[in-house]
C-alpha cells in the first residue's frame, strides 16, 4: 500500500528528506483523508494510489530543506494542502497559515488540522484580502497550483517590501518563470522534485526596494 506509513517512510529517505516515524503516521491518516473526502470535494485529480503520493503528498518534502523554526508559512491556494499541511505535520513546530477561498476546500483543511491535531490555521481568503494582517516580515510563502500565479506574486512583490521568500512547484518553466519576477524577486535556487519529472522546487527572494 503506497500511503503506508512504512512506505512513506521509505520514500522520504529515497528523496533525501526522511520523515520520523510519528510524522510518517501522521502523513498516513492526512492522505486517508484526502482519499476519503475526494470522492465528494473535488481535491485533487490522480489515477492511483502511488500517484497520489508521488504526485501530490510528498510534494512538500523539498521545503523541508527551506524551513527554519520560528519562520512562519503561508500557503496560497492551499487546495488540498500537501504543502502547508505536510509542513504542520513534518514541522511540527512551524506556524502554518493555509489560504483557500473555496469553502468546501477550507472546511477539509479545518476539519484534518482537527483530527490530526496540528498546529496550522486556515484563512478561507484570498492573499490579498489577508496580506495586511501577516506577520512583518520574515514569512515563507508556497504555492504549488495558484491560479494566475504570476500576477499574484508579482502583486506580493510589489506591496510587501519586509523580506520574504517564495517556494513555487513549477514544471520545466520554472527558469522563465524566475526571470519574469526578477524585478521583484531573485532566484536563491532551483531544486529537482522527488518523484516528478521535469519538475522544480524555485526559491526566490524579494528584492530590496533600495535597489530598485
Amino acid at each position: 500500500m503506497w500511503r503506508s506509513a512504512s512506505k512513506l517512510l521509505n520514500l522520504a529517505a529515497e528523496a533525501g528528506h526522511p520523515l520520523d516515524p510519528e510524522a510518517a503516521e501522521r502523513l498516513e491518516a492526512y492522505l486517508a483523508m484526502v482519499a476519503e473526502h475526494n470522492r465528494i470535494v473535488n481535491l485533487v485529480r490522480y489515477a492511483s494510489e502511488e500517484e497520489l503520493v508521488k504526485a501530490h503528498g510528498l510534494d512538500f518534502l523539498p521545503l523541508l530543506a527551506e524551513v527554519s523554526e520560528g519562520e512562519p508559512v503561508v500557503d496560497i491556494g492551499a487546495g488540498a494542502g500537501f504543502l502547508g499541511l505536510g509542513l504542520a505535520i513534518a514541522r511540527p513546530g512551524i506556524a502554518v497559515t493555509l489560504l483557500e477561498p473555496n469553502l468546501k476546500r477550507a472546511y477539509f483543511l479545518q476539519t484534518a488540522i482537527a483530527r490530526l491535531g496540528l498546529s496550522a490555521r486556515v484563512e478561507e481568503r484570498s492573499l490579498e484580502a489577508v496580506l495586511s494582517g501577516l506577520p512583518p516580515e520574515g514569512l515563507l510563502f508556497v504555492t504549488r497550483a495558484l491560479p494566475r500565479k504570476e500576477k499574484v506574486l508579482k502583486g506580493l512583490g510589489r506591496r510587501r517590501s519586509a523580506p520574504h521568500r517564495l517556494g513555487l512547484l513549477l514544471g520545466a518553466d520554472a527558469p522563465a518563470f524566475g526571470e519574469a519576477m526578477k524585478l521583484w524577486y531573485s532566484v536563491q535556487h532551483m531544486t529537482p522534485m522527488p518523484f516528478r519529472r521535469d519538475s522544480w522546487l524555485l526559491v526566490l527572494q524579494n528584492v530590496s526596494r533600495e535597489t530598485l
